[in-house]
């Protein structure tokens, strides 16, 4: 278990934190003002990209590599075989994924509601979306939207699915095979580090959790994730743009 929790460590944080430094250091160096929103999202968007690619990096190494545990890329899920029905189970299950999203989410908004301020709910509220819906209303560049959505709907799903279904989840299923479901789903949760849409995302690990030992392949919880962002992502968009008239 040390493994994992040392990717988590260098993959999910030091490399970020590494990759904001660099950034920030960068923009300022270009004469850019690196406290304005717009410069503020997009370094926090590049760190979500540099903490997606050292997952998979991690992952891939320790599972697959040589110097790692020399296992084929099958044991992560990774098989092209039925990679359309894979892909059909997937956008049903992101169906599900999504209403699950929606509903406990609504559930719990009004409990947190009861002990947070209304400022200080939607500060906290904008944190948790990334502020997406805010940047479009607010006329944020193109590119900085467009990479938004691509570590969404793309390197977000690839990323997570590949280390904490492939992966981590693989670990719990060894290590406390009764409790693998709930354990890395738990890990899913409190690594996203939030705190409003904490149950949500919980709910929906076990839900992809469940899909990969299932399905026995990562396509199909990577589709069903990608599917849920995607939504949610275009939702935020639209919002933004209409308030912006």
């Amino acid at each position: 278990l040390m493994v994992p929790l040392l990717v988590i460590a260098v993959g999910m944080f030091l490399v970020p934190l590494r990759a904001g430094a660099v950034i920030e250091a960068a923009g300022e160096g270009l004469g850019y003002d690196m406290n304005h929103p717009f410069a503020v999202a997009a370094r926090h968007t590049l760190m979500t990209v540099a903490q997606g690619a050292a997952l998979i990096v991690l992952t891939l190494r320790r599972v697959t590599g040589r110097s790692g545990l020399s296992l084929p890329k099958s044991s992560l899920g990774l098989r092209r075989e039925g990679w359309r029905a894979e892909v059909d189970t997937g956008l049903r299950w992101g169906v599900l994924v999504l209403i699950v999203n929606m509903a406990t989410a609504w559930l719990v908004r009004p409990l947190y509601r009861l002990f947070m301020s209304e400022e200080a709910f939607q500060t906290q509220m904008r944190l948790e979306t990334g502020e997406f819906g805010w940047l479009a209303a607010q006329g944020a560049p193109g590119w900085i939207l467009g990479l938004f959505v691509f570590v969404a709907v793309v390197l977000a799903p690839v990323s997570e699915e590949l280390f904490f279904r492939g992966y981590l989840h693989a670990v719990f299923r060894h290590r406390a095979p009764g409790h693998a479901l709930f354990l890395s789903s738990l890990v899913f949760a409190a690594l996203h580090l939030y705190i409003i849409h904490f149950v949500p995302v919980f709910f929906i690990g076990l839900l992809l959790a469940a899909l990969y030992e299932r399905r026995g392949s990562l396509i199909a919880p990577i589709v069903a994730h990608a599917f849920s962002n995607g939504v949610v992502a275009l939702v935020s968009l639209l919002q933004g743009w209409l308030q912006a008239g």
